[in-house]
């Protein structure tokens, strides 16, 4: 990656401390000064020209003062690193300069080496914010398939490459690579990719060794770590195909617990075959969940992860496994949600799972509470549906008595907020709802098969008293049983 040098404005009215600052940047690799200015005036002009990322400023001078200086220029949303040379050695000036952001206040005559230490801190600070932003941009580039851009920001014919998975976070991956004039460095999926160009001189990049240990010891306990080093690539029409490809491979290699590492001189050179000893046994798990052998389902799952262990199975091969369990589940009905969610989780589970053991009492242990959940579930609803059903066929065997919510509680043995849910769930209305219900239909009926049955007596047959079911009737058909008689006569004599 080229990084383009800091553009630095230095404010100072004695032009022998001017020339001695310049100096001192023009010594170092990286600084370019574009201005000297010796107004505060002149530098609000320079920053809005050449937009420096670097201001050097003394604190008295002609006009404005220095500590003003920097508070005009932040409010005008001008982004820059900035250091205060100055003979004051005043506690006030050093902190308004702090609450103003400044990186350092050094007084007059200059410390020489505090003053490279600040530069060198700024230019670090500067590197890694642009290796950030391009890092985005280069990730954003792998996914859309980018390749102009990517040959833009790493112009290189042939490159030296290290791919990295480690389990866990990758941002621990990339705080141990240091920058390079030639390197790119970027996040793809849960991998880091460090490319190191060839110059055009065609000088070979630094040793990868040095990377790589400091990658190895850099792990923080973490066991499951895969590299792979192709020691020259070409950089061909569809590069970043290819490093997808890498990317692929990389997976396939991963083994829960395990450092590998993997070299080669050539890309083309790296074959990985891929264990299947799995497919019989995850067939069985797909064939018990389509028969809703839930026990079976819990039985294999256990055996696909002890098969897993003993064939050293990659992530990739587990990931594809797990995939095609959750896909049968969600179609099985086992899962509720959406599958997005669930393979998320699954994915996540792998991702920070450093053994076998560990991979499965998260992972099969998620799926064997689903398989409970579900199971939990269908019983229940059975059992609701069941209830349901005795109860229906109890009341309307007493259609000329009115059991309240409480009776048929106590009857039954059941609580009344259960049934309440019971009924909620199967007919979609509390108990007396569609109780009422049912008591306004047996009297259409009863009415409508004889229509010389007086209303009292329709109403004895019901548990009620006349002129509470007439109040009824009239409340949830619209007309009162008398008309309701009359009106069905009618139709009849039609």
């Amino acid at each position: 990656m080229n990084v383009e040098k800091l553009k630095v404005v230095i404010a100072e009215d004695e032009p022998i401390v001017a020339r001695y600052v310049k100096h001192i940047l023009e010594t170092m690799e990286g600084f370019s000064v574009t201005a000297i200015c010796e107004t505060g005036e002149e530098v609000i002009e320079q920053c809005g020209r050449e937009l420096p990322q670097l201001l050097i400023t003394d604190i008295k001078m002609p006009g404005i003062t220095g500590l003003e200086l920097i508070r005009r220029i932040k409010k005008q949303g001008t982004e820059l690193a900035v250091i205060i040379i100055s003979g004051f050695k005043s506690f006030a000036y050093a902190k308004e300069a702090i609450s103003l952001g400044v990186e350092n206040y050094i007084t007059k005559p200059i410390n020489l080496e505090e003053l490279k230490k600040t530069l060198g801190e700024i230019q670090e600070a500067y590197r890694q914010d642009l290796s950030l932003k391009l890092q985005f941009q280069v990730e954003k580039a792998m996914r859309n398939q980018d390749e102009v851009f990517f040959r833009e920001h790493f112009p290189y014919a042939r490159f030296r490459l290290l791919a990295v998975y480690q389990s866990g976070d990758t941002d621990e991956m990339a705080c141990n690579v240091p920058w390079r004039e030639h390197r790119l460095t970027f996040f793809h999926r849960n991998a880091w990719f460090v490319l190191d160009g060839y110059p055009e001189t065609g000088e070979q990049p630094e040793c990868a060794q040095r990377l790589i240990k400091g990658i190895m010891l850099s792990r923080k306990r973490k066991k499951t770590c895969t590299m792979i080093l192709v020691k020259e690539m070409k950089m061909e029409t569809k590069g970043l195909r290819r490093l997808q490809g890498i990317y692929q491979s990389l997976r396939k290699l991963v083994i829960p617990g395990r450092m590998i590492y993997r070299a080669c001189d050539q890309l083309e050179e790296l074959v990985i075959e891929e264990n299947k000893a799995d497919e019989s046994l995850l067939n069985q798990v797909e064939l018990h969940i389509v028969a809703r052998e839930w026990e079976a389902v819990a039985k294999y799952l256990g055996k696909l992860f002890e098969n897993w262990k003993k064939n050293a199975s990659s992530i990739c091969r587990i990931r594809m496994g797990i995939h095609r369990i959750t896909d049968k589940l969600h179609k099985a009905g086992v899962f509720t949600g959406e599958k997005m969610f669930v393979n998320e989780y699954v994915d996540d589970c792998i991702r920070y799972s450093d053994s076998y053991e560990e991979l499965q009492e998260t992972v099969c242990g998620y799926l064997e509470e689903a398989l409970w959940t579900h199971c939990s579930r269908k019983r229940e609803e059975q059992t609701s549906r069941q209830l349901f059903e005795k109860i229906c066929e109890f009341v309307l065997q007493n259609q000329d008595k009115n059991f309240s919510l409480n009776e048929i509680s106590n009857i039954f043995g059941m609580s009344q907020p259960f049934i309440r849910k019971v009924f909620r769930g199967q007919v979609g209305m509390s108990y007396n709802e569609w109780m009422l219900q049912q008591k306004i239909e047996r009297a259409k009926k009863l009415m409508g098969t004889n229509p010389n049955l007086k209303v009292k007596e329709v109403a004895e047959r019901l548990g009620y008293e006349q002129l509470y079911f007439s109040t009824l009737f009239n409340k949830y058909v619209g007309m009162s049983p008398s008309e309701y008689k009359f009106q069905n006569l009618e139709e009849k004599e039609y």
